[in-house]
């Protein structure tokens, strides 16, 4: 038996009750937006314990909760997540959801008087549950806390890559996997919530507009998403064709938040490209895979088939920018370049409870040109399982920067009461039985990208003039360099007479009155003539070093 401090004595009253049975399908949401109707069984009040001379006493017997989805949630985590969290972590987490979503600190203390919060147990959190909902003055309803309980679950495992999807939300948390879809054209990781800009698609709203890859997107239309939901953000992302969208972006380096608009597009996406690129006498297939997905390794093939029909001297593999996608693909792609044996494998994967799985191919591999690779930062999971193995199996060349750093697998799990969870359930191992979880993986020749490639566009509505100061000056310093104007400006983001006349000469060159202010049509022309230099491919750094191999 526990006793409760004074101010909260009224807690007797609760202890006498059965929990609410509630039925709820979010988490991970604004539990405003997503808690629908609850099948709530509002139990019957029966009569509180007598009083005795040091205050109400707390009835220790308690009917556990029968929440489908919050129980289904965590079965599947201590059964199938790799780390194999114990039962008394994910019920640590569960209490831990439901106290960090108070913010009267009057009745934490009594919570924690009457209640052991280091035993970490059904019983505790049941106490902890029933305590909260019906003392807590809050606009929060005890479904909104059945999700908070679930997701201080996932939270404590701290996995970045497990996830729990609503049912409403599944569609669009997988809209951008197939061909086409209507939005922007970025393609994306969720790390931590947030939502990576890792690669944008050719000629799309975000492209032209100056989005790059690292941009953290963080506003939508006005609206602050960095507290709410990814999903969230991407429904507000996408919409119907030709409307317009603001998007505000957190970008390393850049201490303002920078906006950009754009009208939403159907976006093809296509997760393979390719072309022949003829380079000091050489024809050079060049081939990107942009995800891994159902359609790539066909696409794939078709594209082989194409560049032998052609002829071609060597090939560069292009997967930068790319996040992974199905093992499957990964397999078929790389039996086309690789062949290996069980003690020889392109890689292995470890499950939760302990198995280990060789992938490998002994059929004969079909490119016999020479091959290179690239890779960046933005290169995550299959891709990096796809350099690993053409680099550390089949001694190919990778070129370019340290990938991402995702080191683990994920499978869905469709939850008893609804909704979808995204689980970490295996690790993948790269031939030398490494895990770049965290780390990356480092290609054997470095290359660092040209830094112009990631110079933005200009979107002004006032004029700048000598003397401003500001993000804006320091881009427009960028660009004006990038396109050699200017004897190496400093990119200061202070409007100086060195930038002023370096305008004057852009402004003169293209046909512009050359008043060395940075006005609105000069900052159009500057930012269309930026969008051309990065995607000439001319002025990728890696891409040539790839070719030159």
């Amino acid at each position: 038996m526990k006793r409760l401090s004074e101010k909260y004595s009224r807690f007797a009253l609760l202890f006498v009750f059965a929990l609410m049975t509630l039925g709820i399908a979010g988490c991970d949401v604004e539990v405003s937006q997503r808690i629908g109707e609850s099948d709530v069984d509002v139990p019957e009040e029966t009569e509180s314990p007598e009083d005795s001379d040091d205050g109400l006493v707390i009835n220790d017997e308690f009917t556990p909760s029968r929440n489908l989805a919050f129980r289904a949630v965590r079965r599947e985590l201590e059964e199938y997540h790799y780390n194999q969290p114990s039962e008394a972590l994910l019920w640590e987490g569960a209490i831990d959801g439901l106290l960090s979503n108070v913010s009267d600190d009057a009745l934490i203390d009594a919570i924690d008087e009457a209640v052991d919060l280091s035993v970490y147990e059904e019983e505790t959190f049941t106490l902890v549950f029933t305590a909260i909902n019906e003392y807590y003055d809050t606009a929060f309803t005890e479904a909104d806390f059945w999700l908070f309980a679930k997701s201080g679950m996932i939270a404590i495992l701290e996995d970045p890559y497990t996830v729990y999807i609503t049912p409403e939300d599944i569609a669009q948390a997988d809209q951008g996997l197939g061909e086409e879809f209507v939005g922007i054209g970025v393609t994306i990781e969720i790390v931590d919530n947030s939502i990576l800009i890792t690669g944008l698609f050719s000629d799309s709203p975000a492209m032209r507009a100056g989005l790059l890859p690292g941009d953290v997107i963080t506003h939508v239309d006005g609206v602050d998403y960095r507290d709410r939901s990814y999903v969230l953000a991407l429904d507000a992302i996408t919409g119907e064709e030709g409307t317009p969208v603001d998007i505000g972006v957190a970008r390393p380096g850049m201490e303002d938040t920078l906006y950009f608009t754009m009208v939403r597009e159907v976006i093809p996406t296509p997760s393979v490209e390719g072309e022949i690129i003829e380079h000091e006498g050489a024809s050079i297939a060049y081939i990107a895979i942009n995800s891994f997905g159902q359609q790539t390794a066909n696409l794939f093939q078709d594209y082989l088939n194409q560049f032998d029909a052609e002829g071609y001297d060597g090939m560069v593999v292009d997967v930068r920018n790319n996040g992974g996608g199905l093992l499957s693909t990964l397999e078929d792609i790389l039996r086309d370049f690789l062949s290996g044996s069980a003690n020889d494998p392109f890689f292995t994967i470890e499950y939760y409870e302990g198995t280990v799985e060789s992938f490998y191919s002994s059929a004969p591999s079909r490119v016999d040109v020479p091959v290179t690779v690239l890779v960046n930062g933005f290169s995550a999971s299959a891709s990096e399982v796809f350099a690993s193995a053409m680099y550390q199996q089949g001694g190919i060349d990778v070129i370019g920067e340290t990938t991402f750093g995702k080191g683990s697998v994920q499978i869905p799990r469709f939850i008893t009461g609804g909704g979808r969870l995204n689980l970490t359930y295996a690790l993948w191992f790269t031939p030398e039985n490494e895990n770049v979880n965290g780390v990356g993986f480092e290609p054997n020749i470095v290359v660092a990208q040209n830094p112009y490639l990631v110079t933005p566009s200009l979107i002004v509505e006032t004029e700048y003039s000598v003397g401003d100061e500001g993000a804006t000056i320091e881009i427009l310093q960028k660009i004006l360099n990038a396109l050699g104007f200017g004897d190496s400006l400093e990119e200061n983001g202070v409007f100086n007479e060195a930038t002023e006349a370096a305008l004057i000469v852009y402004q003169d060159a293209n046909g512009l009155e050359a008043t060395g202010v940075l006005d609105p049509f000069t900052a159009s022309e500057l930012s269309s003539d930026i969008y051309d230099y990065r995607i000439d491919k001319a002025n990728d750094a890696q891409l040539y070093e790839a070719l030159e191999r």
